[in-house]
């Protein structure tokens, strides 16, 4: 019960937020909220690039949208939307998504960003149990989520870039944003943050605390504690 009074309360402050009017359609929850949570992932390009040797220091320094990742530990789990990716159905967003959603490692090409979102609904929209069948509602409360998360302001206005796991994620929390996974790219001298990946309840709405530090073993991508991190390269210069 409590987190249904909590889900509506959050609904209503993002109704009524700058980024316009968010509608969701959860029925209670479609399977046992124990076994449903999300991801939201976030990238940020100047980190990400280091990756895969891809220089991205020219684009600016903002936040974009990886994808939303529906985690469904449900057994058997329900089958896949038949849906298929049909970008004239966002036409409306259009515009936002190619803002917001991008395909940073071909930034400006619209057919790499249709094949990315393409990308992001194949393998995980249509199988979401609270968006499969509805195609629009899910890229749009992707955008919609995105924009109440206000991560570029909270990390790069607000924050001044804290440049440690531990600074970064206590930015976060103090914004009610709770602690997410970090993940870091890194070159021969140096490790750079590539994305954030937020977790969230059953509802794609509440954020929940992520299991972190990371129970080993931790992966390659995985920030380390303690260690400090760059936001791009032309930090190298500052040090």
């Amino acid at each position: 019960m409590s987190h249904i009074l909590v889900f509506f309360v959050l609904l209503d402050l993002l109704n009524t937020s700058n980024s316009g009017d968010v509608t969701i359609n959860v029925n209670d929850p479609p399977i046992d909220p124990n076994l449903l949570s999300y991801k939201f992932a976030i990238i940020w390009p100047k980190g990400y690039g280091i990756h895969f040797g891809r220089d991205l220091s020219k684009l600016s320094d903002r936040f974009t949208i990886h994808g939303l990742w529906a985690i469904d530990r449900s057994k058997p789990k329900p089958p896949p939307s038949s849906q298929k990716f049909n970008f004239t159905l966002l036409s409306d967003i259009s515009r936002d998504m190619e803002y917001d959603w991008p395909n940073i490692m071909n930034y400006g090409d619209q057919t790499k960003n249709k094949e990315f979102w393409a990308h992001e609904w194949v393998d995980h929209g249509r199988f979401d149990p609270n968006f499969s069948n509805n195609f629009h509602e899910y890229f749009s409360h992707a955008l919609k989520f995105f924009g109440y998360l206000d991560a570029t302001n909270i990390i790069i206005k607000k924050s001044g870039r804290p440049n440690t796991p531990e600074s970064l994620r206590e930015a976060l929390a103090n914004n009610d944003r709770k602690k997410p996974f970090l993940l870091c790219a890194s070159d021969e001298t140096n490790i750079y943050l590539s994305e954030i990946h937020f977790c969230m309840d059953y509802t794609a709405y509440i954020f929940v605390d992520c299991a972190v530090p990371k129970p080993e073993p931790l992966l390659k991508s995985d920030c380390i504690e303690g260690q400090p991190f760059l936001y791009s390269c032309v930090d190298c210069f500052l040090n």
